[in-house]
């Protein structure tokens, strides 16, 4: 019984996390906070030991590159990854996925200036007009961490709350979130 009262609290503490890194991202004022929030959030409050972002080279994610370039953070911080190579690394999906096990693929997620010997990795795609543009990737060393069997409700309603605040600071901004090619 105790153990099962454990598990609830658990599980109440970490959606009340969720909940207050959703309101922070529905007031960050640019992408550059909205970026540098999720990463020392991530961090802070999940205990994850490394958290960056990966976004596609590709004009769709210009607006975001040019962003992260500002940032002493983002640019430590940062992957740009071939829109094929993330798709094909998400296995075609666009909700959140967790993964451990041979992890060698997903090593060109990480930064050029950052590397992290990571044994479970949860990748969280964000998009720009229902096309996804990058992820926000937590790693850990556990390969326990982030198991595919895990349950990523909270993770997707993560991403569908970034995708929304990026269009929406991006359309604020005059910004169109599709460059043209």
């Amino acid at each position: 019984m105790d153990e099962i009262k454990e598990t609830l609290e658990w599980n109440e503490t970490v959606a009340r996390k969720f909940t207050e890194l959703g309101e922070e991202i529905s007031a960050s004022p640019s992408v550059q906070e909205l970026f540098e929030v999720l990463i020392r959030r991530m961090e802070k409050a999940f205990e994850i030991p490394f958290v960056w972002f990966s976004l596609i080279r590709a004009p769709q994610a210009d607006a975001l590159r040019q962003v992260a370039a500002d940032s002493d953070l983002l640019t430590e911080r940062l992957n740009l990854i071939d829109g094929d190579t993330l798709t094909v690394l998400l296995d075609g999906r666009t909700e959140p996925l967790l993964v451990n096990g041979d992890l060698r693929s997903f090593y060109r997620m990480l930064p050029p200036t950052k590397k992290f010997l990571f044994r479970s990795l949860a990748i969280v795609p964000f998009t720009l007009e229902n096309t996804v543009v990058g992820s926000l990737n937590n790693g850990d060393p556990s390969p326990q961490r982030y198991r595919p069997d895990l349950e990523t409700g909270l993770l997707a309603e993560l991403a569908a709350r970034i995708s929304t605040r990026l269009n929406e600071l991006l359309a604020e901004a005059g910004s169109p979130p599709h460059s043209p090619s």
